[in-house]
């Protein structure tokens, strides 16, 4: 329902099927982070440990599945939730899903 995709030089958004010009691009050796935040109901991404604000608001509660997926057949992803250390540090109030 949330997710967030680029390729090349634009990124795009979207949100409940509609999507959107999203400021941020991304390709090989980037590090991109998700923080959910379930008392403000809000997900925001992080490129290379730099927080890009929230990106979705007014989220409502209930089960979460995160995905990932490589475009074009080719790619590699590593999901971190947080069993080994992070590459960039986070904020200090955020929790590791695997805390």
């Amino acid at each position: 329902r949330h997710g967030v995709h680029g390729s090349g030089d634009y990124a795009r958004r979207h949100n409940g099927g509609i999507a959107s010009a999203y400021g941020v691009t991304y390709g090989a050796n980037d590090t991109i982070g998700v923080l959910v935040d379930f008392t403000a109901m809000t997900i925001e991404f992080v490129k290379n440990g730099v927080p890009l604000g929230a990106t979705y608001t007014g989220l409502v509660s209930g089960d979460l599945y995160p995905a990932v997926s490589c475009y074009i057949g080719y790619g590699a992803v590593n999901l971190n939730t947080g069993r080994v250390p992070f590459v960039y540090a986070v904020p200090v109030d955020v929790v590791a899903w695997d805390s």
